[in-house]
Order: structure tokens, then sequence, then C-alpha cells
């Protein structure tokens, strides 16, 4: 007849229990992956680059490959704020640093 003893308990026991995390790990990475494609397809986000078109003033940026807005320097006589996002033709901000 075979006795368990409380040393084969516990060495089953943390082992069912590392089991158990495993595979709740795995389904949690499951759900986490699942949600991010359906936040991806519902709404996907945008990458945006800024291209230095000179080394200078003058930079692009870019959403998804498609130039949205232009961001140069105005120098034409002195103005407080030199820095203009143009969207299209159109200013639609001007400050005095770019990264504003």
């Amino acid at each position: 007849m075979y006795h368990h003893t409380e040393v084969d308990f516990n060495i089953k026991s943390s082992a069912h229990l590392s089991m158990a995390t495993n595979e709740q790990a795995v389904a949690q990475a499951e759900l986490s992956a699942y949600i991010e494609a359906q936040a991806q397809a519902i709404a996907p986000e945008l990458e945006v680059q800024f291209i230095d078109l000179d080394n200078f003033y003058n930079y692009k940026a870019l959403a998804n490959g498609e130039t949205i807005a232009i961001i140069t320097h105005d120098c034409v006589d002195f103005v407080t704020q030199p820095w203009v996002v143009m969207v299209g033709e159109v200013e639609v901000h001007r400050a005095n640093t770019w990264a504003k």
C-alpha cells in the first residue's frame, strides 16, 4: 500500500499551481493580442514622421506617408513668433519655438 507523504502532496500541489499560472499567462497574452488587433482595426494609430527638408528651417510632417503639415520659419522682417505650421496653404499655428 502506498502512503502519500506531505512532501508528495506539496510537489503535486506546486506543479498544479505552476501549470495553472502558465495557462493563465498564455490566456492573458492571447487576450491582450486580440484586444490590440481589434483596436487597430477600429481606430488605427497614425504613424507621424517629421522630415527635415533643408537641415535648417523647413520640416514636413507625414502621417502614413502623406504630407499633413509643413513647419517653416518666417524670417521676413522681425517677428516674435517666427515658427509657422501650415496645413495646405493655411497657417494654423505660430509660435516662438518649433517644438510648440
